[in-house]
């Protein structure tokens, strides 16, 4: 098979299908100064940040705090079978409630982890609009001669790439 005939035996500049996916991740120069910029850039997001970690260990104590609920359940059975009563001496009663206050947890936690869930993007989305424009800002303020001595394919790649990875 030749050209517009399926495959011929030809490799692209990666050595195959997918090769660029495969390529090695290019490293920031002063990681300490990116980091820098990063959090300094945050900043003004804080009070944000601030309100969303209480959500998330609400969430996470709801969370550790289920098994707990189950382990008490547990050990009403075990206690009812050591006991060699049968059925007649497993408190019901008190199972249901183990079973409610279960619902009940996994319930108020699942509702901390949507509202965690959905402020973090909220925030996520904020802080990568706020990138773009000033990232669009810093284009227009580039001469006209910079952008002809790069490609615009690799401008375009370079800036996809590194919002996307900072999102």
């Amino acid at each position: 098979p030749g050209p517009g005939g399926g495959s011929s035996g030809r490799r692209g500049p990666g050595g195959g299908p997918g090769a660029a996916l495969a390529a090695p991740v290019e490293k920031a120069k002063n990681p300490k100064a990116t980091i820098r910029k990063l959090v300094h850039f945050l900043k003004p997001k804080a009070p944000y940040f601030l309100a969303i970690l209480p959500l998330s260990v609400l969430a996470s104590v709801f969370a550790i705090s289920a098994p707990r609920i189950m382990g008490l359940g547990i050990d009403e059975l075990y206690k009812s079978v050591k006991a060699g009563a049968g059925v007649y001496s497993v408190n019901f009663r008190y199972l249901a409630m183990l079973l409610v206050s279960l619902f009940a947890l996994y319930a108020i936690g699942a509702l901390f982890q949507f509202f965690t869930a959905f402020f973090m993007a909220g925030l996520s989305q904020s802080v990568t609009m706020d990138l773009r424009n000033r990232l669009v800002a810093k284009l227009h303020r580039l001469p006209i001669r910079w952008f002809d001595e790069h490609s615009h394919g690799d401008i375009l790649s370079r800036v996809t790439n590194d919002l996307d990875t900072v999102a």
